[in-house]
């Protein structure tokens, strides 16, 4: 709770959303159920984190002094524990193995990703919600009356539309509404308490009272893809094979990393991983050795199976067949799936010792000191996980720090190299804004060295190619820049971001002219870049071109209706209007501004707009 947030993904969610920023109003309520922000529909975690600025604050850019919004993360996830144990003690009544798969769900270094950052709160949200509807559904499962049966039911629906309105990674729950009934509830052949068996009179019916819960599950992935694929975070440039080969090697470095995590990253680059022949057919193998294990001990041993399932099943939309973004596989993935891989560890480990017991005969005494011995050894790798996830968490106390040790285990790693940039950029604007010039340039310089790094890799990246220049810049090499601004346009020319800052650059350096072309360029291509029309329009005063200078002005503050573009650009217009003669527009204006910056105070001085009405008023 004492980590701030990070650099990553955090402001888009938090830091700098305004909406989120605003706390809990009716306008804000309406936002959360757009679609498409941050390439998402998730209306309950967008309220979730106005709740957190409602209650412990949050200033514009602030990063630190926000445990607040740690500790709920940290809370769902302890609920989600708490309430996964009741689950399965009282489907099960197995005290201790029902107590190590939530144990392991608690503490499992995979799962830090999800708790750890705020970014990932639909991950603790949408799971709370999850462990609320099996709950539910399992007391509708085996209530009796019904009366009773339709408050479950209704109960488990409104648990579970919280939960797709959180994240929609849980369409896939109406399945493990059927795993659950194959075991434990062993609904499938209600008449025997044994074994489970199957049958298809009991399947039909279990499958049409889940047709409600399917249609809420259609209509949320309907919603996400509406929003993924405007927020362009569809990626169709990985080839269908090598997304499919991916898939089923992923499904194994899962299962491994869940028996021995390490080398855990926050991002694994596609670009990193040329799986061959002989990788594909043991993965493969693998994943159809233990479905055909679990087939085979599906009558004795049914969570076999049922954890298996859930693994496979709830691993399907995020497991890379349709790609959103460019990351290989990713830890939060694992946290709902891993349940699965954890009820087949606990139940199995426990019917072994069960099944060990019941085939020799031993004395009292040894048999306790072999149960102390499964206990102590379930303690010890509990603990170890324990200890690893703790290092874990370690590594998201920054940006800086989680992208360093991310380099540290990946190679390749072009996106973490660019994010690790930018990160220092930012850095050595701080230190230059408190006259720390050397530790500002030095910054500087070692972002330079990551960007070259991400071009190294990707050479094709215009907007690597725009950081590297923006940090060229930041060290006044602007023939450097320069360069590097018209390598990204060459590489993508409807890049507004490079076009606008090669203005920027052209300006300082007095080409004029060239400025304002590239000026034009950019905002061709994006009309509502606010800073960029507000540049445009001083140079096209400069210029001389007056008139045409004032309309940008104008729309500038159609572009960024704020306290700081009206005061700024109020002064530039009165400027320009003493200029032309035209002296009580010119007043009123700064006037206007003036009044502004008394009561929002968006410049501390103030001094420039004071001053030149003084003298107007004083000339009139």
């Amino acid at each position: 709770t004492h980590f701030p947030l990070l650099d990553i993904d955090d402001p888009d969610y938090v830091v700098l959303n305004t909406n989120v920023r605003a706390g809990l109003t009716w306008q804000t309520f309406r936002w959360a159920f757009n679609i498409g922000y941050a390439a998402n529909w998730h209306p309950l975690t967008w309220l979730s984190h106005m709740a957190d600025c409602e209650f412990f604050g949050m200033l514009p850019g602030q990063i630190h002094g926000t445990g607040g919004h740690h500790l709920i993360n940290l809370l769902l996830h302890t609920g989600s524990s708490v309430l996964l144990f009741g689950l399965l003690h009282k489907l099960t009544r197995r005290l201790w193995a029902s107590a190590l798969v939530a144990a392991l769900f608690a503490i499992h270094p995979l799962h830090v990703e999800s708790v750890a950052w705020v970014a990932e709160r639909k991950d603790v949200l949408s799971t709370f919600f999850l462990m609320l509807t099996l709950c539910g559904y399992s007391k509708f499962a085996v209530s009796e009356g019904t009366g009773r049966k339709i408050i479950f039911y209704l109960l488990t629906a409104i648990a579970y539309a919280c939960g797709l309105m959180s994240k929609q990674m849980l369409v896939s729950a109406p399945i493990l509404f059927l795993l659950l009934d194959a075991w434990p509830l062993n609904r499938f052949y209600p008449n025997r308490n044994t074994n489970l068996n199957f049958s298809l009179r009991p399947l039909t019916s279990l499958v049409v009272e889940k047709i409600p819960f399917i249609l809420m599950a259609i209509g949320a992935s309907i919603a996400v893809v509406l929003a993924q694929g405007s927020g362009g975070a569809i990626s169709t440039r990985i080839l269908f094979s090598n997304r499919l080969n991916n898939a089923l090697v992923t499904y194994v470095i899962y299962l491994v990393d869940m028996f021995y995590p390490h080398n855990l990253a926050h991002y694994y680059p596609h670009e990193a991983y040329n799986w061959q022949a002989i990788d594909i057919i043991g993965s493969v193998a693998i994943l159809g050795a233990i479905t055909a294990a679990s087939l085979w001990l599906v009558r004795s041993r049914p969570y076999l199976l049922v954890g298996w399932l859930w693994y496979i099943v709830t691993l399907i939309p995020v497991i890379g067949i349709v790609q959103v973004g460019g990351q290989a596989r990713a830890d939060r993935y694992t946290y709902i799936p891993s349940i699965g891989i954890f009820i087949m560890v606990a139940f199995g480990a426990a019917d072994l010792l069960k099944h060990f017991f019941a085939k020799r005969e031993l004395a009292i005494t040894v048999r306790r000191s072999i149960q102390i011995a499964v206990a102590v050894f379930a303690i010890a790798a509990t603990t170890t996980l324990a200890v690893a996830a703790h290092k874990q968490v370690g590594y998201w106390r920054s940006g800086e720090a989680l992208c360093k040790h991310t380099l540290s285990v990946t190679k390749n790693n072009w996106f973490v190299h660019s994010a690790l940039a930018a990160i220092l950029n930012t850095q050595a604007d701080q230190l230059r804004a408190t006259a720390n010039f050397n530790d500002a340039n030095k910054k500087n310089d070692e972002a330079i060295e990551h960007l070259k790094e991400t071009l190294a890799i990707m050479p094709g990246m215009a907007n690597a190619h725009v950081i590297l220049a923006n940090a060229y810049l930041k060290l006044n090499k602007l023939e450097q820049a320069v360069t590097e601004f018209q390598t990204a346009i060459t590489l993508q020319p409807d890049n507004a971001l490079a076009h606008c800052n090669l203005a920027n650059t052209l300006k300082a350096q007095g080409k004029i002219a060239e400025a304002v072309s590239q000026y034009e360029e950019g905002l061709r291509y994006e009309p509502n870049l606010a800073d960029t029309r507000y540049n445009y329009a001083l140079v096209l005063s400069q210029s001389g071109r007056t008139d045409q200078a004032l309309q940008e002005f104008q729309r500038t503050l159609q572009c960024y209706p704020s306290d700081l573009a009206a005061y700024w650009t109020q002064e530039q217009m009165a400027q320009i209007l003493e200029g032309k003669g035209q002296k009580s527009e010119a007043i009123a204006l700064l006037r206007n501004a003036v009044a502004l910056n008394d009561r929002a105070h968006v410049d501390p001085s103030g001094n420039v707009a004071r001053s030149m009405l003084d003298r107007l008023e004083k000339a009139r």
